[in-house]
């Protein structure tokens, strides 16, 4: 441990990006970009020795894009080696993450993220309890898995065209 630092010190840290493994970055980025105008870098492939270091996955070989928009910076990344399981975990599976997004309204949202390849997981549900209640919320999986959580706020107006 540094001499700077304690154990009751917390880490000076700042964050940078979520990343979640899709079995296809193209397909998911499509989704991401058409659904809320994020902007995706090319395709990068990586695979040298460090990358094998830092994941801890032995023969490691990703692609990677990164998506973003203001305050959104989402990292995609396919395994191209070692292949790894071709469906998404339960939501109820240890370490299981979800995107959280605002809109108008959900059930809106939902119809038009259904037709640009999301997936159903829950229903529209009101929510009843807490300092949200009253407000109406849903999951649903993106085409690659990814778990996206939509919160209802009035306080943003619908987009028209």
């Amino acid at each position: 441990m540094s001499k700077n630092m304690t154990e009751n010190q917390p880490l000076n840290a700042a964050y940078d990006h979520t990343g979640f493994v899709t079995q296809d970055i193209e397909a998911s980025a499509s989704f991401w970009c058409r659904a809320f105008g994020l902007t995706a870098t090319d395709p990068i492939e990586r695979g040298a020795p460090w990358v094998e270091g830092m994941t801890g996955v032995i023969g490691a070989r990703l692609r990677i894009m990164h998506l973003t928009a203001p305050g959104i910076h989402l990292e995609f990344i396919s395994f191209l080696a070692p292949k790894g399981g071709d469906k998404p975990p339960e939501a109820t599976a240890l370490a299981t993450g979800h995107v959280c997004l605002r809109v108008p309204d959900p059930a809106a949202a939902l119809e038009r993220l259904f037709a640009l390849g999301g997936q159903p997981e829950g229903r529209v549900t009101e929510i009843t309890e807490g300092g949200l209640a009253g407000r109406h919320g849903v999951y649903l999986r993106d085409p690659g898995g990814v778990l996206i959580e939509l919160l209802e706020d009035p306080s943003l107006t619908e987009i028209s065209g």
